[in-house]
């Protein structure tokens, strides 16, 4: 994001300008020109170049606290309600000898995708507890991302989280599935169609986390004291 000029440097400027625009009819003057007539030219020059700043200051001003800012305030408003809402969720993903603790920190997605666990696990085929999904996820996140404010490249990020079309899984314990949402005692499996695998989810995660904190440092010149790796609940092993 481009800093916005400061007033001393704007001062000097202006007062180039207008320096400037007042000196320099005396120095191109015709000979035939009286300096009265000089005078009265650079004193229309000086009017002009004052114009000219005056216009440019006030489209600063609009610029800065007008339509656009506002729309800007709203979608990081709305951005941060998803930061909110992500650092507070984690995934519980088990397979029959393996069980990963999905978050939002890019460093432990990363390090999950270097285990030599997940070059095992990565091309399983991911199902879902719905019940616990809908419980957790659904609402909040489906208003969030209905919302006109949410940005729409961080928007078509979530896309991987809603899931639309849905089937019941007779095997779930299948070795070439892997379970996503198993932190609770009741468990209604389904399939996704179309069918995503580990890895393309952990991909699709990482690129969520990443967009968002793109969009803030490109659109927010405020430093946020946010951790998307900072989980607010945690599993419990028991459930």
């Amino acid at each position: 994001m481009k800093k916005p000029m400061k007033k001393k440097d704007l001062s000097v400027v202006a007062s180039f300008f207008i320096i400037l625009a007042f000196f320099l009819p005396f120095i191109i003057r015709n000979k035939n020109e009286s300096n009265l007539t000089v005078f009265a030219v650079a004193l229309t020059a000086v009017g002009a170049i004052a114009t000219l700043f005056t216009l440019f200051i006030a489209f600063i001003l609009y610029d800065r606290f007008g339509l656009k800012n506002r729309f800007i305030s709203n979608k990081t408003d709305k951005v941060l309600q998803l930061v909110d809402f992500l650092k507070g969720k984690y995934i519980m993903a088990d397979t029959s000898k393996i069980m990963y603790n999905l978050g939002t920190n890019r460093d432990k997605i990363n390090n999950i995708r270097l285990s030599r666990q997940y070059q095992t696990d990565k091309n399983k085929i991911v199902i879902i507890n719905y019940e616990r999904y809908r419980e957790i996820w659904t609402k909040e996140l489906y208003e969030i991302k209905r919302s006109y404010w949410l940005p729409r490249k961080i928007k078509r990020k979530l896309d991987f989280l809603e899931f639309n079309i849905l089937y019941p899984i007779e095997q779930p314990n299948d070795e070439k599935y892997i379970k996503l949402f198993t932190e609770s005692k009741e468990q209604v499996w389904k399939a996704i169609i179309p069918e995503i695998t580990f890895e393309k989810f952990l991909i699709d995660l990482d690129d969520l986390v990443k967009s968002i904190e793109k969009w803030l440092k490109v659109h927010s010149n405020i430093k946020i004291d946010f951790n998307l790796g900072e989980s607010e609940k945690y599993p419990d092993t028991k459930a």
